[in-house]
């Protein structure tokens, strides 16, 4: 039950405010400035990425998680394919975490691919909450099936910061760099977003992502909405 604002002074009311349902309220109007950008690039190439992720600790520092990841382009009109990803992740002291991504690739009428991502990043806490953070992350095009994709140098920082005990927002910029014969820059990334904790064991993402090609390759600039709902077994 609510209580009645106007018999609270104001100490009482800023105490008791979140009885009041205001943290939902926050919740919905961070998705929706996250949102409002969509609306600029209607005309543009609009696609997603739409996943579910199971996740398990496997001891105080190391976890696991499976995520297929369903990815659609043209407005989503259509469908791409979709990504099996099965992470490993160990934590070292002074916030230095080591990650390795096995990522299964199925797509209608086209042989299997896979890829394998080596992560290695450092989190800085700035305050209870602010943090920043910096990944690198080898992307190894695995040679199956015939494919020859290109493999990548990747770099992103990231801010985070928590909004309240369950929702939290982040901003990133990640660059992509070919390594090997055919070596230069690929493309930019940049991603914004927001993090939620629905319980203690069910999670939700909201990202948009702005791929960026446009200065390398002169190709067309790509918009995704990122969503993912996770479970910790």
């Amino acid at each position: 039950m609510c209580f009645d604002v106007c018999s609270l002074n104001a100490e009482n009311f800023i105490q008791n405010v979140d009885f009041c349902g205001m943290k939902k309220v926050i919740l919905l109007s961070t998705f929706l400035v996250f949102l409002s950008p969509l609306i600029l690039v209607a005309q543009t190439d609009l696609g997603g990425w739409q996943s579910v992720q199971l996740k398990r600790s496997l001891s105080e520092d190391a976890s696991a998680s499976f995520k297929p990841i369903f990815r659609f382009n043209d407005q989503f009109s259509n469908y791409i394919d979709v990504f099996l990803d099965l992470d490993i992740r160990k934590n070292l002291d002074d916030g230095v975490w080591f990650n390795i991504r096995n990522r299964g690739i199925l797509a209608p009428e086209r042989k299997y691919n896979h890829w394998i991502f080596l992560d290695v990043g450092k989190t800085w806490t700035w305050s209870p909450k602010l943090s920043f953070s910096n990944q690198l992350r080898y992307h190894w095009g695995l040679k199956v099936n015939g494919f020859d994709d290109v493999d990548l140098l990747r770099y992103e920082p990231k801010i985070k910061y928590k909004i309240t005990d369950a929702l939290s927002a982040a901003v990133a910029w990640e660059g992509h760099y070919k390594v090997g014969e055919d070596h230069g820059y690929f493309r930019s990334r940049y991603s914004a977003g927001a993090s939620y904790a629905i319980t203690k064991r069910f999670g939700a993402d909201l990202y948009l992502w702005l791929d960026d090609f446009s200065e390398f390759s002169g190709a067309q600039d790509i918009y995704l909405i990122i969503t993912n709902l996770s479970y910790k077994l």
